[in-house]
């Protein structure tokens, strides 16, 4: 997942309505399924996604979600240079504030995540 923050807001995507975590919001991200992806197929397929190439940043942490039936590892990274202003996978994008986060549905994942530099 990415950290993109601006004016003390970070970006939030809105998910489709339907699957996993439907309509909940989360950080701009690509998922592996199984496979391991190094950072070129990463890149690949976050500017397929949103359009902009991303520029990775420090590793802010990663963790390990387990779901009843699924295992997720991801890593937070700080997403430098431009900014997503559209995805061909979410329905909406939108800065929220730290103040903000309880209006929004988020997943226990992307809790996790902000909490590595929202506490």
């Amino acid at each position: 997942a990415f950290w993109f923050e601006r004016d003390g807001a970070v970006l939030l995507m809105k998910r489709p309505a339907e699957g996993l975590w439907g309509g909940l919001w989360e950080l701009p991200s690509v998922a592996s399924g199984k496979e391991e992806w190094g950072p070129r197929e990463v890149h690949e397929r976050f500017e397929e996604a949103y359009g902009v190439p991303p520029i990775s940043g420090s590793v802010r942490g990663t963790r390990r979600h387990v779901l009843s039936h699924k295992v997720f590892e991801f890593r937070l990274v700080d997403g430098q240079g431009a900014v997503p202003s559209t995805s061909t996978v979410h329905t909406d994008l939108r800065w929220v504030s730290a103040e903000e986060l309880s209006t929004v549905g988020l997943s226990a994942l992307t809790s996790k995540a902000i909490s590595f530099v929202w506490p």
